[in-house]
């Protein structure tokens, strides 16, 4: 017995001990990990330039996109569902003829790897076909020259070749990644990207443009404004 209380004590004072504190250091240190990771993957491309948007995340708020005929199903995913992440305040307006687009309010504000574990819990239902990131706005300028207090990337974004030839590239890039070329014109296409595609559209349209192969890539964005005083 005086044996195995020597080598125990031995044990410790070679290795130490492995206390709560120790754990709870351990684990916060990883999330930082984790979350400096996702904030580096926040960024787009304009006119070939990187444009990193970490800083300007919304930590209030996400973009969730669904069919239209599914509003009053959503309203119980969201709030009767025992979720309990989010407020009673929903903005949304039909932005396309494929989804309706809703800013949805969090009850707390979440970190960018935080918000990320929220999205792989909505994307497993059935009912909602993307999610997004919400950003501060200050880069984006709308074609009508306005600005919105909020923007997100939608489920789509826009390809242009080169020439005719690339059309042939484009399918296969839009294969491998499980995108969908919704339309087409003079040579620009919209990819759609889905649940089942590798990435959300500002990771693939960052991938399209990294390939190289195509003369730009420019992602959709959407904006609303005068809720953030609300």
């Amino acid at each position: 017995m005086n044996k195995l209380i020597l080598c125990f004590s031995v044990f410790i004072l070679l290795h130490g001990c492995t206390t709560i504190e120790d754990t709870k250091e351990e684990k916060q240190r990883q999330l930082n990990q984790l979350n400096t990771l996702c904030l580096h993957n926040q960024y787009y491309y304009e006119d070939g330039v990187v444009q990193n948007i970490g800083v300007q995340l919304q930590t209030k708020f996400v973009l969730l996109g669904y069919n239209e005929d599914d509003d009053q199903k959503i309203f119980e995913l969201l709030y009767n569902t025992g979720l309990d992440l989010f407020t009673i305040n929903m903005y949304e307006w039909s932005i396309d003829s494929k989804y309706t687009y809703a800013f949805i309010e969090l009850k707390e504000n979440k970190s960018c790897y935080e918000m990320e574990q929220v999205f792989n819990v909505l994307k497993a239902n059935s009912l909602i076909q993307f999610t997004s990131y919400v950003y501060n706005n200050n880069f984006i300028k709308f074609d009508d020259d306005s600005y919105s207090d909020i923007v997100a990337y939608s489920h789509s974004f826009i390809v242009e070749t080169q020439s005719d030839t690339d059309i042939e590239k484009l399918n296969k890039i839009v294969a491998e990644t499980n995108t969908d070329i919704i339309d087409s014109k003079d040579g620009k296409y919209t990819i759609s990207a889905t649940k089942k595609s590798k990435g959300d559209a500002l990771q693939m349209a960052n991938y399209f443009h990294e390939t190289g192969l195509f003369k730009s890539v420019k992602v959709g964005w959407n904006g609303i404004s005068n809720i953030l005083d609300l």
